[in-house]
Order: structure tokens, then sequence, then C-alpha cells
């Protein structure tokens, strides 16, 4: 009866273990605006449920085709669902929030590798809502993490055409929690980003899979004289291709626990419990953490005992302390002398006084604390006691390298340089870090709480530089006067503005008009200035390459001198010649004349927009106000 009620509970836990892991699809939902599919949350990002041609599934925010302005449809995700997750980052937003959305995946195994696969692209949207629409950029980067950043994977976004991206973990727990992540830079470009995961996005890298080990039986006694029995005419069918039978004397697989040798597992004096799993030696993985495939092995009876070489004395110890070396501060342990060692056993060292766990393999270079010393018996499986009193402390007294040294500072305060909105703090210090050292900042003159992780892309403030012995783990000094002051300036924000007196043209009817480059933060433009000029087919475009007075408003001087210009059938492109300038909270004003062509039919609408070029826009930061459009409208 015992066996029967065993084998229902293997079989019942092997169905649970079986259980794949599964992560929530971000398709196949309704769309919507400001929302995630289910099982999914959106923290400092908006989300949206989209369909191919709309984003958020909204009638008037179109996708549009690529190249151009008009509104197409994305490729279908590579899922097939019917709709994607889109998340858009939002611009100024604090750098020291989350921006991501998650999820979590469950039924995952501790010790195992994973791989998420995930397709991600990016398009523009088109908002069709208004007069004149209002058209989009394409986004730029995303993160993928595990677990907060415990794995981090940067992804570059294609736009246009879903690619696949995957990252690999090895899972610390039954859950994690898969984030899709923002990176907030100066760079930014808030534009959408689509990701298709599916419920199948999780694949299991490690061969021993999740089954149990299958067994025949689950009890044998050991024969004498050796007290020993074969555990491994217990195991039934064939391991996972790829993975061997391990054996283990706890459920857990605990370091330290192997079974050496499993033909002639040990009775012990009251029988001994053994485990079975399943073992991938590439990924060392299991396929459970806690194995039922169990095995007693009982006492052979009337045996005589063996007896354990390791005795029961404690360990003779002619040393009670060890200098480690420098400048590395590891210990050996060889240092330590050990006297009246019994024959045929072995020593080992422990980092606890009841030999738990795994022993110290490697004894030569161990960090610096108290360490415990036991003879063995590898014959007999036994220790001289349960628990030592003899041990060895592993002491440092390896001099500070950064003591005596002085950050000399080059510039006590900093300022960014745009595009960039962030300061590197090391273009402040002049020397190099001491041997063994290394610079490092801190908000604070006293290195409490933790260092500037990155200091070459600090926000504003005050910084304190120090050098630190990471060796040692200790300072230059504990107040510091190297001080540095951060300052992030507004950078270039270029927009365009077309004045023109009426957009209706009769017949005859021709007219100037002006377009004005302006500057938004308060920042001079440092590099080239181009913009285009759409050229609409039912008007003719013209301009002067000197500076004229522009019929606009009453009459307004343009400055056409200081660009220069290029056109083909469909654009006109105007760069500004070296040395022109657009000052902080400044414009720049460029002339054209503008005439309706003859045999255009009237109450056609056609529109002319100039867009400021992308990266070569005078050191511009922000790309969302890059163009504008004029309707032109044909009249009797």
């Amino acid at each position: 009866m015992k066996k029967i009620f065993r084998f229902f509970l293997l079989l019942l836990y092997g169905c649970g273990q079986s259980m794949a892991q599964s992560i929530a699809p971000t398709g196949g939902g309704d769309p919507c605006l400001s929302c995630t599919p289910p099982s999914w949350t959106s923290t400092g990002v908006i989300s949206h449920v989209s369909t191919l041609t709309n984003l958020g599934g909204f009638s008037s925010i179109k996708w549009l085709e690529p190249g151009t302005n008009n509104p197409g449809s994305v490729l279908p995700p590579p899922s097939g669902a019917s709709t994607f997750l889109t998340i858009v980052a939002q611009a100024n937003q604090p750098t020291n929030q989350p921006h991501e959305v998650s999820t979590m995946v469950t039924g995952l195994t501790a010790g195992h590798v994973y791989t998420l696969s995930s397709e991600i692209m990016t398009a523009r949207i088109g908002n069709f809502a208004g007069s004149p629409p209002t058209f989009g950029t394409y986004g730029a980067d995303i993160l993928i993490k595990v677990d907060d950043g415990l794995v981090t994977k940067h992804v570059l976004v294609p736009s246009d055409d879903w690619t696949t991206f995957s990252v690999t973990w090895t899972a610390t727990d039954t859950d994690a929690k898969i984030s899709f992540v923002v990176p907030l830079t100066s760079s930014l470009k808030a534009g959408p980003i689509n990701i298709d995961v599916t419920q199948n996005a999780i694949t299991d890298l490690c061969k021993a899979g999740l089954n149990q080990v299958t067994l025949q039986g689950n009890s044998v006694k050991a024969t004498c004289p050796t007290n020993t029995a074969d555990i491994t005419t217990f195991v039934t069918g064939q391991a996972p291709p790829g993975t061997s039978v391990v054996w283990y004397r706890d459920p857990q697989h605990t370091p330290g626990k192997e079974v050496a040798d499993p033909h002639n597992a040990s009775g012990g004096q009251v029988g001994i419990k053994y485990y079975a799993f399943y073992w991938d030696a590439g990924l060392n993985c299991f396929n459970t953490n806690n194995s039922v495939a169990e095995v007693v092995v009982e006492a052979a009876p009337l045996c005589n005992p063996i007896k354990c070489l390791a005795g029961t004395d404690q360990v003779w110890l002619g040393t009670e302390k060890v200098f480690a070396s420098c400048p590395d501060s590891l210990g050996n342990l060889n240092k330590a002398t050990i006297d009246k060692k019994p024959l045929g056993v072995i020593v080992r060292w422990f980092d606890n006084p009841y030999h738990s766990g795994q022993w110290i393999e490697d004894i030569t270079a161990v960090k610096p604390g108290t360490y415990y010393v036991f003879y063995y018996d590898p014959l007999s499986d036994c220790y001289n006691t349960a628990e030592s009193k003899i041990m060895v402390t592993v002491e440092v007294n390896c001099p500070c390298a950064a003591e005596g040294t002085t950050v000399t500072i080059s510039n006590a305060s900093l300022v960014n340089e745009c595009p960039k909105l962030t300061v590197n703090l090391n273009k402040a210090s002049l020397a190099t870090a001491p041997n063994g050292t290394e610079l490092v900042w801190f908000n604070n003159p006293n290195h409490s709480g933790s260092p500037v992780i990155d200091p070459t892309v600090v926000g504003a403030g005050v910084y304190y530089a120090f050098y630190y012995d990471p060796i040692i783990k200790c300072y230059n000094t504990d107040n510091s006067t190297a001080q540095v002051v951060a300052v992030v300036m507004p950078c270039v924000d270029l927009t365009p503005v077309l004045d023109i007196d009426d957009v209706d043209f009769t017949e005859t009817a021709e007219r100037d008009f002006i377009v004005r480059i302006k500057e938004l933060n308060g920042s001079n433009t440092f590099d080239e200035i181009g913009f285009s000029l759409t050229k609409p087919s039912g008007f003719e475009v013209t301009y002067q390459f000197f500076n004229s007075n522009s019929n606009v408003s009453g009459g307004i001087q343009n400055q056409n001198s200081n660009w220069q210009f290029s056109e083909n059938s469909k654009l006109i492109t105007i760069t500004s010649k070296p040395g022109v300038i657009i000052a902080g909270k400044g414009e720049a004003i460029i002339g054209f004349h503008l005439k309706r062509k003859n045999g255009v039919p009237f109450n056609t609408i056609q529109n002319i927009t100039p867009t400021i070029v992308t990266g070569n826009a005078g050191g511009d930061v922000n790309p969302k106000n890059n163009n504008t459009v004029t309707n032109l409208i044909t009249t009797k």
C-alpha cells in the first residue's frame, strides 16, 4: 500500500514539475489607448495595445508608410496576433525613476538557464485629428531587463521591420520580472516602440528538463562487509539526452553532499537516504531543486562497524593567525601548522565550525575571516568531530594604496557639452590614479552612501573626488576637498515657423512668405543648420541668394545671404553658411516667393512644410518640434 501511495505521489509531483514556464503574451487583446495587455504593467511610460493601422486602435492616430507622411499599416507581428504592445517614453521625465513595461514569468526552476525571445520594431505615427496633422519620429533604443537589472540587453530598435532580440539568464527563483525599459537620455527620441511577445517566448536551455528521476523501488539493505549497496540499479528509463543521473545525500543537491560512488553507497549506522537527479554538466543545472526520487540504504545487519580513521580528537594546530598577502589580501591556509594527522585521512577546511555546506577547495587564496579545520576519512565518509574548536583567522595587514594621495582637480566647475544634458566628472581630474587605486566620486565630502555609478554622465550638483583602494577598501581621506560643481545648461532647441499673409490663392495670386528658424532654450547654435522645404506641385517656389525685403506683415528683412540653397523635384534644401549661428532665444529669417501654377483646379489643398534636418540642426536636442505644416488653397 505504501508503494502504491508513493507511486501516485511521484506521479503527481512529476506532473507539477512538468508544467513549463510561461509569460503573458502582448498580443491578441482588444486595442486600447493608455493601457497594457493583461498581466503587464506600465511605469513612467505611456503604453497602448495597437493594431496594424492605428496606435492604440485610435482612429485618428495612424501608422505612417515608411519614408512618407501618408497613413499606412505596419508589418504584422511575427506571432500572428492582431494586436501588439506599443510604448512611448515621455519627454522631460526624471531619470531616477523607472520607465518601463513589465510582467512576471512564472514556473521557472532556480539554476536553469532561460532565453526570452521578443520581436521589436519602431514606426512613425501621424495624428490626423487636427488641421494640419502632426507627425512623430522613430524611437531609438530600449533595454530588456530580467529581475531589475540582473541581466540587461541594450537594443537599437530597427525601423518599420520586426526583428528578433533575445536575452538569456540563469533563474534564481521560480518567478522573474521581465521589463522593457526606455533609457532616458539627452538624445531620447520619444517615438513609439512596438513589442511582440508570445506565450511561448521563454525557452528552458537546461537539458535536464523538469521531470523527476523514475525509480523502481525505494529501499535496499546494505551488505557486509562494506555496509554498502549499489543504488544505480533503481533508476529506470533513459536520462534526457546530454544529461546523466547523479546522487546526493539531500533532496536539494546541496554542494558537498554529492555521492562520489553511488555503486557503493553507505548504509551508515542507521540507514542513509539518497536522492537522484538528472544533471546537465554543460550548464551545471538539475531537473529539480527538490528531488522525491529517494532511495534508503538500510544498514547491513550484524556487520562489524568500519572504524572511522579520522578519530574523535580535535585537529592539532600550531597556528592561530595567518596574514593575507599584499596587495590581493588573500590568505594561504597551508601556512597553518598541522601535526599528528592520522593515517588515511585528509584535512578539510570550512568557514563554519560544523562542516556544513561546501568545504574550501582552494585553501591557498581565501578571503579574510575565520576558518575551521577537520580530519576527514573519505572511505567511511566521516569527520573527526561534529563541531571543530580549532580555527585560524586570516587577517589583512596591508597598507592602503590610497593613503597619502591627493586628488588634483583641474576645473572646479564643469558644464555639459550639448547636445548632452549630462556632465563627465572625470574631465575635472588631471592626474592618473595611483597604482592600486581608482578614482571614485560621491555627492558628499565624507564618502558616505554609495559612490556615483557612472561619473561620465551625472546631472547637476556638487561632487567630491576620492582615490579608493578596492582591495583594502579604504580612501585617501575621510573629508575630500576635491570638489566639482556640475552645471547642466539647456541645449539648443530649434523649431520652424512659416509666416504668410494669406493662404488662399486665386489664379493669378503670388506672394512672399518667410521661414523663421527660432531657438527656444536660450542657447546659441554651434553647428551647421539645415532645413528642407517641400515644393507643392501646384505652386512655384522661388528665392533670392541675397538679403532682401520680404512682403510679409508689411515688410520684413530676410537674411538669405547667410544661407545656401539647393533643390530637387520635391524639396528645397537650405543650409547655413560657415560661421552663421542663431543666438539663444533668437531667430533666423529666410525669404521665399510663392506663385500658383496655371491650370491647377480651384479648391485644391496642398501643404508646404519646413522641416529641420535631423543630425544637421545646429545642436538641436528636441526633434519633436522640427517641422510645421501650412495648407495652401486654390480659389477662383
